[in-house]
């Protein structure tokens, strides 16, 4: 094609390819059948909702900003 940059064309797609979002929704849609199974089969073990309402925001947010190199955001000082 004239004009075209054939140096920057990639060989291979990248990131989110229409086949990787096919296998992530089967992963996720595996991920909620086998949590609802949990609920169903094991009636002891905490609901959804009831994990959810345990969860602390505080902790949350601490663990958010390690995961992403924020540390210095909960209050501790790396040098």
């Amino acid at each position: 094609m004239v004009g075209e940059d054939f140096e920057n064309v990639p060989t291979k797609p990248e990131g989110f390819t229409p086949n990787a979002e096919v296998w992530n929704g089967r992963f996720a849609m595996i991920g909620f059948v086998l949590a609802l199974g949990t609920q169903v089969l094991n009636p002891a073990h905490p609901t959804i909702v009831q994990q959810l309402a345990a969860l602390n925001p505080v902790q949350l947010a601490a663990n958010a900003a390690t995961l992403f190199g924020q540390t210095h955001l909960c209050g501790s000082v790396d040098h």
